[in-house]
């Protein structure tokens, strides 16, 4: 009852009987908990990710100078609240920028703000105690601002392709796996690093690659041309199996190497699904920080 009236969350043992979907949050933070454990029963990993980046911005914005968190009713979220937090996210500095003092990229702020919409709208979708003519982002819009990004060019690709690199050396894979990505019109490096022998196919006397994107489950038919086909016979091995991994960069021995296709990875068990799910991020941090040495 206390917890109430201050309009804080309640205790550990009720917050614990709302993620388990026993109960109903009142409060904010319980209730992006609660939307975020979702995604994680359900494998969207991506999701319960990004959710997370909002999750600990939004606790920080809820600490007080004292450092005690102060959770708030669902109903006290006002378009002003909205646009404190997001003035909040304005002065955040931005961890990955060389300059110490930029603040965070507008659209990852937009980014965030549409986490905190989806909240919301959620919460008076579900909630009856909530009249949805109060929702405080019915006239709040946030599209992405257009980036122009710069291009390689053939002259690059090449030099790129010729850095002498000793053959197995971790730049060589990332080399290796970034012109695949390339010859094979830009695959996501989350969907590189997961390519298995089974998604290549010959027929028709061409070989071809094909896969289904992790992102939006689109199916891709890709014909493989030479200098792509060059990049896979660097790892042909005799007894190489349909299920084993192209690049070395995840466990052929896993549980989660056993699901060859997407709708496979997605019924893995939760626990599976994120060791793939976070080996996967961090071999892209990898090739990032290796392609950034053979830029050099």
């Amino acid at each position: 009852r206390e917890a109430k009236q201050a309009g804080r969350a309640g205790t550990a043992a009720e917050v614990a009987e709302i993620l388990k979907g026993k109960g109903t949050p009142k409060t904010l933070l319980a209730y992006v908990k609660k939307v975020r454990a979702g995604f994680l029963t359900e494998n969207k990993l991506g999701s319960w990710k990004k959710y997370g980046s909002f999750e600990k911005l939004l606790e920080a914005f809820l600490t007080n100078s004292r450092g005690n968190l102060e959770d708030v009713p669902l109903l006290s979220i006002t378009p002003d609240f909205v646009d404190k937090f997001e003035a909040y996210l304005r002065k955040q500095p931005n961890q990955r920028a060389k300059d110490s003092k930029a603040g965070l990229n507008p659209n990852t702020i937009n980014k965030l703000m549409r986490c905190f919409k989806a909240v919301m709208n959620q919460a008076y979708k579900h909630e009856r105690t909530l009249k949805p003519e109060s929702n405080p982002f019915l006239n709040k819009n946030y599209a992405d601002i257009p980036v122009t990004k710069d291009k390689l060019t053939a002259e690059e690709i090449t030099a790129l392709s010729e850095v002498e690199l000793e053959e197995g050396c971790l730049m060589w894979h990332a080399r290796n796996a970034f012109l695949l990505s390339y010859y094979c019109a830009g695959i996501r490096a989350s969907d590189v690093i997961q390519l298995k022998w089974d998604n290549i196919k010959q027929g028709a006397g061409e070989a071809r690659l094909q896969y289904q994107m992790g992102k939006n489950n689109k199916l891709k038919d890709i014909v493989l041309v030479s200098q792509a086909q060059e990049i896979l016979l660097k790892y042909a091995k005799k007894g190489s199996k349909p299920s084993d991994f192209i690049f070395p960069y995840l466990d052929n021995k896993a549980k989660y190497a056993k699901a060859l296709t997407l709708a496979e990875r997605k019924a893995l068990p939760t626990a599976e699904a994120k060791k793939l799910f976070d080996a996967v991020n961090a071999r892209e941090v990898q090739i990032n920080k290796q392609l950034r040495k053979v830029a050099k």
